[in-house]
């Protein structure tokens, strides 16, 4: 009935605005803009240039509310104004404008299918930023220092010296922001002799962590160097372990450092020094890339933080789970007191990232 346009077609007519609707809205997909993504609604009935809209209960309502569908060739856009509410998250709008445009024009879409059973609701828990990890090494130095002490003494009378550190101890700790730079640790040989083994981590050590090492620059010991560091569930670095020996590091002694930290991180989780934040937290639109969510203002100034570093599980629809490491890249306050928050994936393991991807091939299928 309707043929593919060119360009922007605004329809005036009642008669054929109630044709669009039976052919496009009534018993089909429809969808309502929601600010970069969009959700899906259920249109219920239309009488008189009136829709009757069944919306998710988990959000407010845009200004304007614009909802769509289409077909491949075109897609109709209703802008509405909302008259009337009624039980079950029944809302009742009057279309103020109708247009159709080239369904080409909109084939990138990125859509959440939130169902008003909420059975298909993105949402990310557990969370914890970077933030709140510096604050719990702090608020808990105590119980720290006691695990790191024991762990010191038992190293020290194996090497020739051994100390484990948190990310809050040394101010402007050059170990740590290699750590934070490089997401890895390092081994390097035989500093303050000739016969060395040059690496970019060698490089490092000469020209940032040398200068202020005065037994090595002083020649008092040849020595080796192992930088281990511990981690969040493998994501966010908060400590690590320095081994200093007159050897070169064999592969008992990196099994050694290796065990030692996957046992105070262990010891970490028993004690609750990292508390997790367990609020499901709404997720509007998502890609491979990021994502963005939807949370209340309190919640918004306790969690988030622009450039902060989070480590949150993301429960999709079918009940999977993906750990994966963002960066918070903006917050944007809407007039209903609700907060959208920009999250760019930083690490995400290759097995759930083929899950996610999958997830989103589907849901655009």
């Amino acid at each position: 009935m309707y043929n593919k346009k060119s360009e922007m077609e605004i329809i005036k007519e009642p008669e054929k605005i109630r044709d669009l609707y039976n052919s496009f809205f009534s018993g089909k997909p429809a969808f309502m803009k929601y600010y970069s993504s969009d959700i899906q609604v259920n249109c219920r009935s239309y009488s008189t240039g009136h829709v009757l809209i069944a919306v998710p209960s988990l959000i407010s309502l845009p200004d304007p509310v614009i909802i769509f569908s289409f077909n491949e060739n075109n897609m109709i856009n209703f802008t509405l104004k909302k008259t009337a509410s009624f039980q079950d998250n029944l809302i009742q709008f009057i279309i103020t404008r109708c247009h159709i445009l080239p369904s080409s024009r909109n084939q990138n879409r990125s859509v959440i299918d939130y169902r008003s059973d909420n059975r298909n609701v993105l949402y990310i828990t557990n969370l914890i930023t970077e933030t709140v990890i510096n604050n719990s090494l702090i608020i808990n130095h105590n119980k720290i220092s006691t695990v790191f002490n024991y762990a010191e003494k038992k190293l020290k009378q194996k090497y020739l010296f051994a100390k484990i550190c948190t990310a809050t101890e040394i101010p402007h700790d050059t170990r740590m922001q290699y750590i934070h730079s490089n997401h890895s640790g390092y081994i390097v040989t035989r500093l303050g002799k000739h016969n060395y083994s040059r690496t970019p981590a060698f490089d490092y050590y000469m020209n940032y962590i040398y200068p202020g090492e005065r037994t090595v620059k002083a020649g008092l010991y040849r020595i080796s160097e192992g930088l281990f560091p511990f981690y969040y569930k493998n994501k966010i670095p908060y400590g690590y372990l320095r081994i200093n020996k007159e050897t070169a590091f064999s592969q008992t002694d990196i099994k050694i450092a290796e065990n030692l930290v996957k046992s105070i991180d262990e010891q970490f989780s028993k004690l609750g020094i990292f508390p997790v934040i367990k609020e499901k937290i709404l997720v509007q639109d998502i890609s491979p890339g990021g994502f963005s969510t939807l949370q209340s203002q309190k919640k918004n100034v306790r969690i988030f933080k622009n450039g902060n570093l989070v480590c949150c599980d993301l429960v999709l629809p079918d009940r999977n789970v993906i750990n994966i490491l963002g960066k918070i890249t903006y917050n944007t306050s809407r007039n209903n007191g609700i907060i959208r928050s920009g999250m760019k994936i930083e690490k995400i393991c290759d097995d759930e990232k083929d899950i996610l991807h999958s997830y989103l091939n589907n849901s655009t299928a």
